[in-house]
C-alpha cells in the first residue's frame, strides 16, 4: 500500500512536470506583449501601429478600386508627414495581349556609410471579401511604425528601403516594379510580411536558397525569432504564394514572415481592425526593428552562405547549423539507439518480443485514433465547410485528447506485462523510421526526429543500466523521464503552430507526431496505480469527445461566425436582361429573396469565360444603373489600303477587369493599348484589361477596310452595383471569400458581370 501510494506519487510528479514544461514551452513561444501608444519613441508600439490599420481598413479595398487609391493617399501622406524619402510607382505594363496595373510607394532611410541595405516588403490591397486590416495592412502599419521608431533613434550605417506593394492578391507585379527601381540596386536581403489569420505569433516560414547568413543574423537579432527549418523543405510544395517569392526567384536572400492562427478570418469581412491582434503585430515590430539593427550596423556586402538547419529552443531561442551536419547527425543518432540496443539486448534487460509489442501498441493505438478522428473530421468538413474553422483550435485538441485517451487505455494492460525499457525501445523504433522518412524527403526538418532520437536513446541507456530485469528502479525511472523533457520542450510548440497551420481537417495526422512524444513517457506508466492509469484514460478520451462535440454543437450563425454565402450579378445588355446568380449548393434565409428555391442549373460561361456546365443557381434581377458602353471611337482612317482606328478605352462602372474580343472575321495587323505595342491576329484578337479601372486610355487597331467591326467586351466588377430594394447581408452571413474547400467551380461572390456588343 505504501509502495503503491509512493509511487502514485512520484508519477504525479513526473507526469505533472512534463505538463507544465509543455505549457511553459507553448507559452514562452506566443508572440510578445503589445508596447503601449506612449512607448518610448524609439520602440515599436502595437497601438500606434493600431492607428494606421483603422484609417486604411474602413471596408474592402482591391486593387484598381477608388477604396485602394484612399490607403495609397494615407501611406504616401504618412511618409510625406515623417518627412521620409519617397517615390509613388505606377505603371501601366503589357504582357502578350493583357493590359495591368502595379503599383508600389518606396520608402528610404539612407545610411551613414551604406555598404548595402536592408528591404522590407508588404502589400496594402485587399481582397474584394474583406476589408484586409491583418492581411496585410497589419504588415503595412508596422512598416509605417517602424520607419518613425527608427528615425527616432540613431542613424544607422546601412540604407533601409521600405517596399509598400499593390496588387498581390491578384499576382500582380508589384515587386517587380520595385527591382527595377535605382534604390533596389543596393538591396542584400529582404525581410517579407504576411498574414493567412489575425492572430498568433509571426512565424518565419520561407526563405531563398543560401540562407545560412540571413538565418544567423536573424538568430542573434532581437527579433523573437519563430522558425524551423522544416518549413524550407515544405512551403514551396504548398499551393500558396506571396510578394517574397518574387524577390526569391530573382535570387535576393531573405525571410518571410507571418503570423497564422484564426484562419476563419482570413479573406473574409472578419479579418478587421477589432479581430486584429495587437501581439502579433508586435511581432512583427520586432522582426522589423531586430534585423535593422542587426544588418543596418555591418557589411552587407556577401549576405548568402550554405543552408542551415534551424529551430528554436526555449522561446526565441535559436539553435542553427550548416545543412550539411544533418545526414551525420542523423547516422550518429541512428548509431547511437543500435549501440544502446544491442546494450540492452546484451544485457537482457531488452527483449525481442517485450520490443515488439511495445511497436504494435504504438501502432494499434494510431490506427485506433486515426479510424474515429479521420472519418470524424471529414465529416465535421462534409457538414460545416470552412465555417469549420471558427472552431478550428478546439476540433484539434478535442482529436488529439481522444488519442492520448486512447494511448493511456491501451498501456494500460498490455503496458504492464511489457518491460518499462521494451515499451522505450518500441517507441524509439517508430522515431527511427521517422527520422529515416524526414532525411529522405524533408532534410532540413530531420532535426524534429534526430534530437528526440539521441534523448530518448540516453533515456533508454539509463534503464538499461536497472539491476531488475523486469523493472527498473524509481529512480533510473525519473531520470528517463528527464531525457524526454528536451523533446517534449522542442515539439510542443510545433504541434500547436502547425495546428494552425493544417488546420483540424489534418489533425488526426498531427496527432501521429503528439503519439511518439507522448510514448516516450510510456516506461514511466508502470508507476500510475492501476485504478487511476485507467481511470485517468477514460477521462482523457470523454474530454476529447466532449471538446470535440461541444465544439461542433456551438458552431452556430452569429456576427462573430457568420455563415458565407454566394450572391454575384450578371447583365446581358443586348438581351436587356440581368440575374442574380450563385454557385452555392444550398440556398439560406437571405439568398433566397434573390434565387428561386429549385433544382434548376445553368452555364454561366458566357459571363465568366469558364465552362463548367449547368452549375449555377440564376434569379431575375434589374438592369443595373450603368451601361455597357467601353469603347469611344475617337479617329478613324484609312491609309495604305489599311483602316485605322483610335478607341477611348473607359468602363462606366470602373470595372477591374475588361475583356474584349473582336467576334468580326477580320485580321488585326497592328494593335497598341495605352502606349504600349500589343501583338495581332489574323482572326479572333482579343484584350484583356486588369484593375486599370478608373485610367482612361486610348486602343489603337489596324485592319482592313470595308467590313464592320463587332466587339464582344465581357466586364467583371469586384462589387456589387446598387440597385433599389437591395437588403444587404444581416450580421450573420458575409461574403464567401477565395479561400474556400471546393474552389474548381467557384463563382466569385459579389461580383457583377456583364457582357454586350458595340460596333463600328
Amino acid at each position: 500500500m505504501n509502495e503503491t501510494h509512493e509511487n502514485g506519487r512520484l508519477a504525479a510528479l513526473i507526469f505533472g512536470t512534463v505538463m507544465v514544461v509543455a505549457v511553459f514551452a507553448w507559452w514562452m513561444s506566443l508572440a510578445p506583449r503589445p508596447l503601449p501608444a506612449d512607448a518610448p519613441l524609439e520602440a515599436f508600439s502595437a497601438y500606434r501601429a493600431l492607428r494606421h490599420i483603422q484609417a486604411m481598413a474602413v471596408e474592402p479595398h482591391p486593387g484598381g478600386s477608388h477604396a485602394n487609391e484612399r490607403v495609397y493617399e494615407h501611406i504616401a501622406g504618412t511618409l510625406k508627414e515623417m518627412g521620409v524619402e519617397m517615390t509613388v510607382e505606377r505603371q501601366i505594363a503589357s504582357n502578350g495581349r493583357r493590359i495591368e496595373h502595379n503599383g508600389a510607394i518606396l520608402a528610404r532611410l539612407p545610411g551613414t556609410a551604406s555598404t548595402g541595405a536592408l528591404a522590407v516588403d508588404a502589400h496594402f490591397d485587399s481582397t474584394p471579401y474583406g476589408p484586409g486590416a491583418a492581411d496585410d495592412l497589419s504588415g503595412i502599419a508596422a512598416m509605417l511604425e517602424s520607419i518613425r521608431a527608427l528615425n527616432a533613434g540613431p542613424p544607422l550605417m546601412n540604407d533601409l528601403i521600405f517596399c509598400f506593394v499593390d496588387e498581390e492578391e491578384r499576382g500582380g507585379g508589384g515587386p517587380d516594379l520595385c527591382m527595377r527601381h535605382p534604390w533596389f540596386q543596393d538591396v542584400r536581403a529582404v525581410l517579407g510580411l504576411e498574414t493567412r489569420g489575425t492572430s498568433g505569433p509571426a512565424l518565419m516560414f520561407e526563405t531563398g536558397q543560401d540562407n545560412g547568413f540571413v538565418i544567423r543574423q536573424l538568430a542573434q537579432s532581437e527579433s523573437k525569432p519563430r522558425a524551423t527549418s522544416i518549413m524550407f523543405d515544405f512551403y514551396d510544395r504548398m499551393p500558396f504564394g506571396s510578394d517574397f517569392g518574387s524577390y526569391k526567384r530573382e535570387g535576393f536572400p531573405g525571410l518571410n514572415v507571418a503570423y497564422i492562427d484564426d484562419f476563419a478570418h482570413y479573406h473574409t469581412k472578419l479579418d478587421n481592425p477589432d479581430n486584429v491582434s495587437l501581439a502579433s503585430v508586435q511581432h512583427h515590430g520586432c522582426y522589423i526593428l531586430g534585423l535593422a539593427h542587426q544588418l543596418g550596423n555591418m557589411p552587407l556586402q556577401e549576405c548568402r552562405a550554405p543552408n542551415a538547419i534551424y529551430f528554436n529552443t526555449i522561446g526565441s531561442h535559436m539553435v542553427v547549423y550548416p545543412g550539411s551536419w544533418g545526414l551525420p547527425i542523423t547516422v550518429a543518432a541512428a548509431a547511437l539507439f543500435a549501440g544502446v540496443l544491442l546494450f540492452g539486448l546484451i544485457r537482457r534487460r531488452l527483449t525481442v518480443p517485450g520490443i515488439l509489442g511495445a511497436l504494435g501498441l504504438c501502432l494499434l493505438a494510431a490506427v485506433i485514433t486515426l479510424v474515429v478522428t479521420a472519418p470524424a473530421s471529414v465529416l465535421v468538413y462534409y457538414a460545416f465547410k470552412e465555417h469549420a474553422l471558427y472552431r478550428n483550435n478546439s476540433l484539434a485538441a478535442g482529436m488529439i485528447l481522444f488519442g492520448i485517451g486512447i494511448l493511456v487505455l491501451l498501456a494500460y494492460l498490455p503496458g504492464r506485462r511489457i518491460r518499462p525499457q521494451n515499451l522505450l525501445a518500441g517507441t524509439l523504433f517508430w522515431w527511427l523510421a521517422g527520422l529515416v522518412v524526414l532525411q529522405y524527403f524533408a532534410p532540413y526538418g530531420s532535426y524534429g526526429a534526430a534530437w528526440p532520437l539521441v534523448f530518448g536513446s540516453l533515456g533508454l541507456l539509463v534503464l538499461c543500466f536497472s539491476e531488475d530485469r523486469e523493472r527498473p528502479s524509481d529512480r533510473l525511472l525519473l531520470l528517463a523521464a528527464v531525457t524526454a523533457l528536451p523533446t517534449v520542450v522542442l515539439l510542443t510548440p510545433s504541434f500547436v503552430m502547425f495546428s494552425y497551420a493544417v488546420t483540424a481537417l489534418l489533425a488526426p495526422v498531427l496527432f501521429l507526431g503528439v503519439l511518439l512524444v507522448l510514448a516516450l513517457l510510456l516506461p514511466q506508466s508502470a508507476l500510475v496505480p492501476a485504478r487511476i492509469h485507467l481511470g485517468t484514460g477514460l477521462a482523457i478520451t470523454l474530454a476529447g469527445v466532449l471538446v470535440f462535440a461541444l465544439a461542433c454543437l456551438t458552431n452556430t450563425p452569429s456576427p462573430t461566425r457568420p455563415r458565407q454565402n454566394c450572391l454575384s450579378y450578371a447583365v446581358n445588355f443586348d438581351t436587356g436582361e440581368a440575374w442574380w446568380i450563385s454557385s452555392d449548393a444550398e440556398l439560406d434565409a437571405w439568398t433566397r429573396n434573390y434565387l428561386p428555391d429549385n433544382e434548376e442549373r445553368v452555364s454561366l460561361a458566357e459571363f465568366t469565360g469558364r465552362d463548367y456546365g449547368p452549375r449555377y443557381r440564376r434569379g431575375p434581377a434589374p438592369m443595373p444603373p450603368f451601361d455597357g458602353n467601353v469603347l469611344t471611337l475617337t479617329e478613324e482612317r484609312v491609309e495604305n489600303g489599311r483602316r485605322l482606328l483610335k478607341f477611348l478605352v473607359d468602363s462606366p462602372r470602373d470595372a477591374q477587369e475588361i475583356y474584349i474580343r473582336l467576334e468580326s472575321d477580320v485580321p488585326v495587323y497592328r494593335a497598341r493599348a495605352f502606349g504600349h505595342d500589343i501583338e495581332g491576329a489574323e482572326k479572333n484578337w482579343d484584350i484583356r484589361f486588369e484593375t486599370i479601372s478608373f485610367t482612361e486610355g486610348e486602343l489603337e487597331i489596324e485592319t482592313d477596310p470595308g467590313t464592320p467591326l463587332r466587339f464582344r467586351i465581357r466586364e467583371v466588377s469586384w462589387e456589387l452595383p446598387g440597385l433599389p430594394g437591395f437588403v444587404s447581408r444581416p450580421d450573420h452571413f458575409m461574403t464567401q471569400p477565395n479561400r474556400v474547400l471546393e474552389r474548381r467551380y467557384l463563382l466569385p461572390s459579389n461580383h457583377s458581370y456583364s457582357i454586350g456588343t458595340q460596333t463600328f
